[in-house]
């Protein structure tokens, strides 16, 4: 038995210790208190430089709430997710590509040009982004096309096309190709009677502005003063 299993077992049986010496000369007996207050953030730094070198975010490698001040971590995310679709573009579609040639090949019979695929969206917009997104879209096709007939920048059957497909992409309005292909688009309706009115009274208010405007020319033109006698 070593001097310190011995040091152990009295310890342990009488809850005592000898100590050869006498007292100012001699072994001493010190106690050491650990302080484990700090381990935590200890341990976190620790954690973070793993999931540096993991290169995913530390609130999605230890499934932990974000810290900090105005902080919830959706910009570290979306940075991650955009990171991995950069990867999936650029380092695995490259190499998966002959692959997926043979693939097609082998089930087909041959190569179909319109056969393709695209990598699912890592990100999931909740419903009031894409509500908003949805919003930004329609006033944006509002601003091209206009209010009334006559201010279009596009024409408004090559606007309502796009719009239709990207609100169908976007997953906002499901079966609305098919409900426009039903009903059919706007252009391919008999106007009502109050759409001829309004189109009507607008024209007409065009005319009149156009007349003040060459009014207001002719008043503003300078004259020549009459010539003395």
């Amino acid at each position: 038995m070593t001097f310190s299993e011995a040091y152990a077992t009295l310890k342990s049986i009488f809850n005592m210790l000898l100590l050869d010496g006498n007292g100012t000369d001699g072994e001493k007996w010190e106690q050491k208190t650990i302080n484990f207050a700090q381990f935590p953030e200890l341990l976190r730094e620790y954690l973070q430089v793993a999931a540096g070198t993991a290169d995913i975010p530390l609130v999605r490698f230890l499934q932990d709430a974000p810290c900090g001040l105005g902080s919830n971590g959706e910009v570290t995310l979306k940075n991650y997710y955009d990171k991995i679709s950069a990867d999936q573009r650029n380092k695995l579609s490259p190499a998966l590509w002959r692959f997926d040639e043979v693939c097609i090949r082998s089930a087909t019979g041959g190569r179909n040009g319109a056969i393709y695929y695209e990598w699912a969206p890592l990100y999931t917009q909740t419903e009031k982004e894409r509500a908003e997104v949805f919003k930004i879209n329609s006033e944006a096709a509002r601003s091209i096309v206009g209010t009334v007939a006559g201010q279009e920048l596009i024409t408004r059957e090559a606007v309502s096309k796009a719009l239709i497909s990207r609100i169908e992409e976007d997953g906002n309005l499901p079966g609305l190709a098919a409900a426009v292909e039903e009903y059919g688009l706007i252009e391919e309706q008999e106007p009502t009677m109050e759409e001829e009115a309004a189109a009507l009274a607008l024209e007409s208010a065009r005319r009149e502005q156009r007349a003040g405007g060459r009014q207001q020319q002719q008043d503003a033109a300078p004259r020549t003063p009459p010539c003395a006698p």
